[in-house]
């Protein structure tokens, strides 16, 4: 499956890949780490 993110603020994106790097991550892992959690705590 493909999904395709736009229209994220720079300043988001810049913060994302900020923290994918501080976490040792890619930017696609740092952002599938953040919703796998999000979704866990449902």
């Amino acid at each position: 499956m493909t999904i395709i993110l736009d229209d994220i603020k720079p300043e988001i994106l810049e913060e994302l890949q900020n923290q994918a790097t501080y976490h040792g991550r890619t930017l696609i892992e740092e952002i599938k780490f953040i919703l796998t959690n999000e979704v866990k705590k449902k």
